[in-house]
């Protein structure tokens, strides 16, 4: 959403609290089909005006209160009335975390929780899909993903900063 594009979306249907406005994105569970998808894309592709009205984002203050909220608490990238800048240091922000962690666990102290939940993603497992739905196409996909994020989360406690052993951590 900060680099001026309109991302389309597959996911948590919980996204459209988090939207700074309502048509920020394009949200694949809006259509009745990839076929309906594809010709929306083709007419956004074709039509300036309606492609602009997915930026208003990046144009006016963000109208969603939930999300304003959520920006000013965090520690980083605070809101400044548009998205511009509102991603300034997550990076940073989340390299802090992960370091906070791994000290507390190498130091004995109590390593609090930091899993996503349900009500912030809701995402089903895609591996529960009905065959032939839209979700069984990606099933492969998240798989693989799963499969990476704990390879990762290995290499962090394992302290590992050679990336070229990525592959060796993988299950």
């Amino acid at each position: 959403l900060r680099f001026g594009v309109v991302p389309i979306y597959l996911g948590s249907p919980s996204i459209r609290e988090w939207l700074p406005h309502k048509d920020s994105a394009i949200l694949v569970s809006d259509f009745l089909s990839l076929a309906t998808l594809a010709e929306y894309i083709m007419k956004l592709d074709s039509d300036d005006d309606l492609y602009r009205k997915h930026l208003l984002h990046w144009r006016q203050p963000v109208a969603n209160d939930r999300l304003v909220k959520a920006m000013e608490a965090r520690d980083y990238g605070k809101l400044t009335g548009t998205l511009q800048t509102a991603g300034d240091g997550f990076e940073c922000a989340m390299c802090d975390k992960i370091y906070e962690r791994l000290m507390a666990k190498a130091n004995g102290r109590p390593v609090p929780p930091s899993h996503a939940t349900s009500d912030q993603f809701g995402c089903s497992d895609v591996r529960t899909a009905k065959a032939g739905g839209l979700s069984e196409k990606w099933k492969s996909k998240w798989l693989t993903a799963q499969e990476h994020a704990h390879a990762l989360n290995k290499m962090l406690e394992a302290k590992e900063t050679d990336s070229s052993k990525f592959k060796t951590y993988l299950v």
